[in-house]
């Protein structure tokens, strides 16, 4: 019996190196081999001993043998983790995680598909995808290489027009992460014809006043949060205004005495909102004061609730 198993152990140690894949962890080691075979780059960026959906990917996708049959001669497979623990060295850790801001991930896992160079072509976020809906996301990547490519050797104008619109053909998880891509695109047009340095300018402000927004809140001073938007109003891009309008309207609610405050507080931000041009963002903050002061009432009683808490926490009670 021992000699059976060991003979079947001996059996799979020599045919799981022919049927698993083989993932890269150097960055610039895939990419030379991408360059050499003339195939794109699976990277997975996983979080090996904390993230519970990285590991659900590679347990019912990567590990499995559908999934070593598609990437064969189709892809080269980098695997950048980023643990919370101490099983990596620092300098590994330090390079890895240097990857994941050059690419702009904000989840994870984030599955990327890159051209030889390096460039986004496709890809997703999360798991829970059936082993079909990954393959056509990993598919769409590879026939992407084609396009850029063909993109990348025209010239001038015609070259500009034809990344811009490959750019914004790939899909919503892809795009952000195509950080290398977008500033090409901006080099390559400095009158800014394709408008991508101004899209970059607005979701770079739209982040600040996010995180700005974040950090007042956690102290809900009304006095605060209005000198904050009296600072920022008059210098925002108009397409962020809403997003002051809407901290314009926690700081007057935070404040308010009265239900009538509150009512009041509402029309007047809802007046100016009303009057910038249509947008998501616009509807987006719009619905969000609708769904806020369904109860006037019960906000009120909120708005007393926190003015208290802030009373007592400021008396260190």
């Amino acid at each position: 019996m021992f000699e059976r198993a060991f003979t079947l152990a001996a059996l799979a140690a020599l045919v799981c190196p022919a049927l698993c894949a083989e993932w890269m962890t150097d960055f610039e080691a895939a990419k030379r081999k991408a360059a050499a075979e003339h195939k794109p780059i699976i990277m997975d960026f996983t979080g090996s001993d904390w993230c519970g959906a990285c590991m659900h990917l590679h347990s019912t996708v990567f590990e499995k043998p559908e999934f070593d049959a598609f990437v064969k001669d189709r892809f080269i497979l980098l695997e950048i983790d980023c643990p919370h623990g101490d099983k990596m060295p620092e300098e590994e850790k330090a390079r890895n995680e240097a990857l994941v801001t050059r690419y702009a991930v904000r989840a994870f896992p984030t599955v990327l598909v890159l051209s030889p160079n390096g460039d986004v072509t496709g890809g997703f976020l999360g798991s829970g995808f059936s082993m079909e809906k990954i393959r056509q996301e990993l598919q769409q990547g590879l026939d992407n290489l084609a396009k850029l490519e063909h993109a990348q050797s025209l010239a001038g104008q015609e070259k500009l027009k034809a990344l811009g619109e490959f750019y914004n053909a790939l899909n919503n998880d892809a795009r952000p992460c195509a950080v290398s891509l977008e500033e090409q695109i901006i080099q390559a047009d400095p009158q800014d014809t394709l408008g991508f340095a101004h899209r970059r300018a607005v979701e770079r402000q739209r982040g600040d006043i996010k995180k700005r927004t974040l950090t007042l809140m956690q102290w809900r001073d009304p006095q605060q949060i209005l000198a904050a938007v009296a600072e920022l109003q008059p210098t925002v891009m108009p397409e962020n205004l809403p997003l002051v309008l809407d901290l314009k309207l926690t700081g007057k609610v935070l404040g308010a005495q009265s239900e009538e405050d509150l009512v009041k507080a509402r029309d007047a931000v809802s007046a100016e909102l009303a009057s910038l041009p249509d947008s998501p963002l616009k509807a987006e903050i719009t619905a969000r004061i609708q769904a806020t002061f369904k109860d006037t009432r019960h906000l009120f009683y909120q708005v007393k609730s926190i003015r208290a808490r802030r009373e007592r926490e400021a008396q260190g009670m």
